[in-house]
């Protein structure tokens, strides 16, 4: 069945007129009653009675005049669901944080994507970088927010979203808490609790090279989490490099914060994904990503 003709077929039946229903469709008379011929033929039913009296409608007619409004009304909305899920607007989207950039602009993104999207169920879980692309690769999420820079990486696709500076957590008690700002040479003989490199090996590797150069920290504690670095900073246990936002959320009053001298050690955090499965749940994603970070793929 036609749904063209079905429509042109339930105008004309409610008007009972050839002139006044060509008008409503914005056809040409003859068009219409051509149109009108065929879809008789498809439907191999007569279905007006043509007079010089006029028109009306047959037994075959009254009943599709009944279900053609329905049909055509299920067929808009099934079309309208169809557009949504196109344009990214239903469906899914699982998405994994990073715990060391959990708040802020990811947390963002979050939040206006599901504001902007109220049909797609968001599902939100929270790990270290590592983990968060080995659940991207398995299939358990469609989007994992990761510190950069990644290692063998050629499959995902990557958007930087931004950088955070990476500041010092000392006791307050600490000879480095009387500094207003820390030199890399100042840490070489600290000792340094740090989180593990396999939760983000890239990250590891780039902020080791850029705070300390070929020379690894000496003496080094190793906790899972930021939460445990500044609980032994805390404690009195040794110093930390950590993110300035973490640190200011997460510190006592027993813990001072410290800048670095310049140049200000940045590093930059991002969202990945599997390039080869880019839905149109997560296009729109990646799309409120672009629009609230201002960046670019790389």
């Amino acid at each position: 069945m036609n749904l063209r003709r079905l429509e042109y077929f339930v105008v004309l039946a409610r008007e009972l007129h050839f002139g006044r229903a060509a008008e409503r469709l914005h056809l040409a008379q003859p068009g219409l009653s051509q149109q009108i011929k065929v879809f008789e033929k498809e439907c191999g039913v007569q279905l007006f009675e043509r007079s010089s009296h006029g028109v009306r409608l047959t037994e075959a007619g009254r009943v599709l005049l009944e279900e053609g409004p329905a049909i055509l009304s299920q067929v808009e909305r099934t079309l309208d669901r169809v557009r949504a899920a196109g344009q990214g607007h239903t469906g899914s989207l699982r998405a994994v944080l990073t715990r060391s950039v959990a708040f802020g602009l990811p947390d963002t993104i979050v939040t206006v994507f599901r504001e902007r999207h109220p049909a797609v169920e968001v599902t939100t879980d929270v790990a270290w970088t590592a983990r968060n692309v080995e659940m991207l690769r398995a299939g358990e999420v469609d989007a994992a927010f990761v510190r950069l820079p990644l290692l063998d990486a050629s499959d995902l696709g990557i958007l930087v979203l931004g950088d955070t500076e990476a500041v010092v957590a000392c006791p307050a008690d600490h000879p480095l808490a009387a500094k207003h700002r820390i030199e890399r040479d100042d840490l070489r003989d600290q000792t340094l609790i740090s989180w593990p490199r396999a939760q983000a090996p890239g990250y590891f590797d780039e902020m080791h090279r850029v705070i300390f150069g070929g020379t690894p920290p000496s003496k080094v504690l190793w906790e899972p989490d930021p939460e445990h670095l500044l609980a032994a900073v805390d404690s009195g246990r040794g110093v930390s490099v950590v993110d300035s936002e973490r640190a200011s959320t997460l510190r006592s009053d027993r813990v001072v914060i410290r800048k670095f001298a310049s140049p200000i050690p940045r590093f930059e955090f991002g969202v990945a994904w599997n390039a080869r499965r880019e839905e149109p749940v997560l296009s729109a994603f990646l799309h409120v990503c672009r629009e609230l970070s201002g960046s670019g793929d790389h």
